[in-house]
């Protein structure tokens, strides 16, 4: 039986299906996935014979599999099971949607096709052969040297700074200072979904912009955290949920004013219980889809929220690992 990929309008709304022979119909966009791979050692697998450091594996988004899915997918069938991974970022190129991955191994295991090369090797190999690194080969570089959360020597809050094609800069940003136009940073928001098919949503604290609104888990991502990790890290601060142990889901992203907004999803068993974080949120509830949907409407949902389509396609299709 032939595989059908999945398809998206240009503002990566889920829109169907499409067959391996079958043209693709004007104004819809495949998903196609990236892959970087390192080992413990922190060098990349790279293809024997490419010109320049690239990705070592890419393929398409099958019909009813989400990004992280199918990189898994992609990724296991060549190298097994990673012990850790990074979203490293999306973009569009003629009739594709492209998300890069880096999944890190504990074992470089040899592949025939493919070598193993350090990050200095990768950089002499693009010099030698005056070409400019990829966007994707900078982000795999910052995960694999992060050693975790970056902060000031006075303990404050400091954000990894990303140009508009979301290459890292190398410089921080001090949360609460502007950020300089051209400058961009990274968001993550998190939806959860609980046994019973019902959302999370919590009130803001009414001192904080746009107050007693209602909202899904989200904020900041700090410096050396990445997009998943920050995710983690923020559901656990504001809702006391730990999902760090539970398949993540990658809604969507997208490029915003001045930051890069990854939306992730996570399914709960049951109804976990919930602690709120002062200073941040007053109150939750567990509301059906078209609940919030009808909130966005009234105008009682924090407006800059625009997830709520791709989540009610998760919702329908990802719970039980594909689409109807």
């Amino acid at each position: 039986m032939a595989d059908y990929f999945m398809l998206y309008d240009e503002n990566r709304r889920p829109a169907g299906q499409i067959g391996p022979q079958d043209p693709l119909p004007e104004g819809r966009f495949f998903a196609g996935i990236e892959i970087w791979a390192a080992d413990s050692e922190g060098r990349l697998l790279q293809k024997a014979d490419a010109p320049q450091p690239s990705c070592c594996l890419d393929g398409l988004t099958l019909y009813g599999e989400d990004s992280f899915g199918a990189a898994s997918r992609i990724a296991g069938a060549l190298l097994g099971k990673a012990r850790q991974f990074h979203f490293l970022g999306s973009r569009r190129l003629n009739s594709r949607f492209i998300d890069s991955w880096l999944f890190v191994f504990e074992e470089a295991a040899e592949t025939a096709g493919f070598c193993w090369a350090t990050l200095e090797e990768c950089r002499r190999k693009a010099e030698t052969a005056h070409l400019q690194l990829p966007a994707e080969f900078e982000l795999a570089e910052m995960s694999i040297k992060s050693k975790g959360r970056v902060l000031s020597p006075d303990g404050a809050e400091l954000w990894d700074v990303y140009d508009a094609g979301r290459r890292p800069t190398g410089r921080f940003h001090r949360r609460g200072e502007p950020l300089p136009v051209g400058d961009y940073h990274l968001v993550a928001n998190i939806w959860t979904v609980n046994g019973d098919g019902k959302i999370l949503i919590t009130e803001r604290d009414p001192r904080k912009p746009f107050g007693n609104y209602w909202e899904c888990t989200g904020g900041a991502v700090t410096a050396g955290e990445g997009s998943y990790l920050g995710a983690l890290r923020e559901v656990h601060e504001e809702a006391g949920l730990d999902f760090s142990a539970c398949r993540p889901y990658l809604l969507c992203t997208e490029r915003r004013k001045n930051d890069f907004l990854d939306t992730w999803l996570f399914f709960a068993e049951g109804e976990p219980a919930i602690t709120l974080q002062e200073g941040e949120t007053v109150a939750y509830r567990w509301a059906t889809l078209e609940e919030c949907r009808r909130m966005a409407e009234d105008g009682l949902l924090v407006p800059s929220i625009h997830s709520l389509e791709a989540l009610g396609y998760a919702m329908k299709n990802w719970r039980k690992g594909g689409a109807d």
